[in-house]
C-alpha cells in the first residue's frame, strides 16, 4: 500500500505540473496508462 500512496501522491504532482502544458485528454490517458502499469 506505501508504494501505492506515493505512487498517486506522484502522479498527482506530476499532473498539475502537466496541466499547463498539455491537454487535459493527454493528461488523462497519462492517468490510465500508469493505473495499467
Amino acid at each position: 500500500m506505501f508504494t501505492k500512496n506515493v505512487g498517486s501522491l506522484a502522479v498527482a504532482g506530476t499532473d498539475r505540473v502537466l496541466f499547463g502544458m498539455i491537454p487535459r485528454k493527454d493528461i488523462m490517458k497519462a492517468s490510465l496508462g500508469k493505473g495499467d502499469l
